[in-house]
């Protein structure tokens, strides 16, 4: 663990990319302009742009990348008191249709927006602008609709703004009309807790996170709302947040998510996301729903570091639907704000901007190390490669590769990976089909260099797990006497799931009803889609009821009577030499299944659940 001291040092040596992130994703570099505002920044989206806009010293300034510093001319100064506070600045955008067309938010005791129309890289004119004083709105993002085909007519190119409604952690998404700057409620993001950040898709599908509690840093819910839902509200009733998707559960603990940003990648919808608890950044597979660290903040490495926090901001990148494919040699930029503030020793903030790598030319040929012999429909699994150099040598620096599959389906997941060559894994890889079985090949191409690939064999696709059913289950058994069950993993059409990684999923079996305890080897992993649960025992006569479960399955229950042994049961008929039986105590349970877990060479843990 640091000391205070050596904290104290890091942050006057301002160490640079290694101290904000303890670890960075592999085909990209990471570079830093320390001591820059940590807010909101947005990429100026005219073409061949390569600057950025942010509130820096007194009001918005365009960032210059070449020269690595904020242009001494203001575009926009910030206005004067705004109520009886401020002004503080909130929220940014520039119309990606119209790159002259400026929206900023500045707050004090409410918002007042402004429209700009720039008429230089540093030089603006002040449209007109609308104070939120009769409710007391206070903006705090702002975000355009991407204008496209694939988005519902209605929705494309509209200005969306999260409000809050005074400080009363009311929230909602409203749209701005573009011309009079007035809100109009399309989402109730909550009714009773602040909304966090919020960013749209290329489909139109809305994104918020919404804190489950009003200003403490508890773990954050992610909405997702249908861009059809979005799009009818917009002339009829706000939707509600019943009618949104749970991406992420309170219960996760992903505590103050601070930024979102969504991008289409590679055929799938990624959210980038970060974390104020631990300044790290989270990449989200939406079609999986399965999310990985793609950057480790410093804050992330261990607990006992002084007290901090990292957020704020935004994480932008300079496309949403550019080539960001690590050591690809793409030109698409991200820039990340950075903060952090300890006890004791002040604040640190800067801008760290990750740009992709050229592309690995050591790479002369790929192999496929493993693949699996099945895969299930909508189910993850991995496959193993190696990266081989001109001397068929195993190349151990990064080597990113692509994923696509054949087939009348769609691969979706992590299908881009950037690992060691000798370690190459591409996981979380989902197909997704209505075709049933089929038979499909995956291709695995070295990033921005297609002609270096490798092929798996043929990949038979079978459906996966739906339900999970007892087989000849017991409906009696005797206390502290071996009960065996097995039950089944069966698709849709009832049959056994015989491949894919869903054929070995574990199955677990606890009490839910019954006086007394569950002894034995609770969870065990299928094999060829049957689980036997050959080591359980109940050590009080009564009725009971037990669940099996599996993750993503409707548990199965099962009703057993239990009854002590009689005299007949329980004699040993071989000697009479005193031994103990199964019945006598839970030191004589702990025995026998001892006896029989090594008889059958099983060594898992034991558990015992209490009803």
């Amino acid at each position: 663990m640091l000391s205070r001291f050596m904290m104290a040092l890091l942050f006057i040596a301002a160490a640079a990319p290694v101290f904000a992130f303890y670890a960075q994703p592999a085909g990209y570099t990471l570079s830093e302009v320390p001591n820059t505002p940590s807010g909101e920044i947005v990429w100026d989206p005219a073409t061949s742009a390569t600057d950025f806009y942010a509130h820096s010293n007194g009001g918005l300034r365009r960032f210059d990348t070449a020269g690595g510093a904020f242009s001494s001319t203001l575009l926009f100064a910030e206005p004067g008191v705004i109520g009886a506070y401020g002004p503080y600045f909130d929220a940014l955008a520039i119309d990606p249709n119209s790159p002259n067309d400026f929206y900023v938010s500045y707050s004090g005791s409410y918002s007042r927006l402004h429209k700009l129309t720039r008429t230089g890289a540093d030089s603006s004119t002040l449209v007109g602008s609308t104070e939120y004083s009769t409710n007391g709105e206070f903006i705090y993002q702002l975000e355009f609709v991407p204008d496209n085909a694939n988005v519902p007519a209605a929705l494309r190119g509209q200005l969306l703004a999260v409000a809050a409604v005074g400080f009363s952690g009311v929230s909602a998404i409203y749209v701005v009309d573009t011309t009079t700057l007035a809100l109009t409620k399309i989402i109730d993001v909550t009714a009773t807790q602040a909304s966090g950040p919020f960013t749209v898709d290329e489909y139109g599908n809305v994104y918020a996170v919404v804190p489950t509690s009003y200003g403490t840093p508890t773990g954050a819910l992610l909405y997702k709302f249908s861009a059809a839902g979005v799009a009818a509200a917009l002339t009829s009733t706000p939707v509600q947040p019943s009618q949104g998707e749970v991406l992420i559960e309170a219960s996760d603990n992903e505590w103050n998510i601070p930024a979102i940003t969504a991008r289409e990648e590679n055929g799938s919808t990624f959210l980038y996301y970060s974390t104020q608890e631990h300044a790290s950044v989270f990449r989200m597979c939406v079609q999986t729903g399965e999310s990985k660290q793609f950057m480790q903040g410093f804050g992330g490495v261990a607990d006992g570091y002084p007290a901090y926090a990292a957020g704020g901001g935004s994480i932008a990148f300079t496309s949403r639907t550019g080539d960001f494919n690590p050591a690809g040699g793409g030109s698409v930029r991200l820039a990340i704000p950075y903060s952090l503030s300890t006890v004791g020793y002040g604040s640190y903030r800067s801008v760290y901007f990750l740009d992709v790598e050229a592309v690995n030319t050591l790479v002369a040929s790929l192999n496929i190390a493993q693949q699996p012999t099945a895969i299930n429909a909508g189910v993850p699994f991995s496959v193993s490669l190696e990266a081989l150099n001109g001397s068929s040598g195993t190349i151990l620096s990064n080597v990113a590769v692509v994923a696509s599959a054949t087939g009348s389906g769609e691969l979706h997941g992590f299908t881009v990976t950037s690992k060691p060559g000798n370690a190459l894994v591409v996981d979380g890889l989902v197909y997704s089909t209505s075709t049933i079985p089929e038979n499909i090949t995956l291709t695995f191409s070295v990033s921005g260099n297609s002609g270096v690939n490798a092929t798996t064999a043929v990949i038979p696709v079978i459906a996966p797990a739906a339900a999970i059913a007892l087989v000849s289950p017991p409906s009696e058994g005797l206390t502290n006497s071996v009960m065996q069950v097995s039950v089944e993993l069966q698709n849709a059409s009832g049959q056994i799931v015989t491949g894919g990684t869903d054929s070995s999923r574990e199955v677990s079996v606890a009490l839910t009803s019954g006086p007394g305890n569950l002894w034995g080897v609770t969870t065990v992993a299928a094999s060829n889609g049957v689980a036997d649960f050959s080591v359980l025992l109940i050590d009080a006569a009564g009725s009971y009821t037990l669940e099996f479960t599996s993750p993503g399955l409707a548990p199965q229950t099962m009703n057993v009577t239990i009854s002590a042994p009689t005299a007949s049961t329980s004699s040993d008929d071989s000697s009479d030499n005193g031994s103990c039986t199964a019945a006598g105590g839970s030191g004589a349970i702990w025995i026998l299944l001892l006896a029989l877990l090594v008889a059958g060479g099983v060594t898992r843990r034991l558990r015992r659940l209490a009803a």
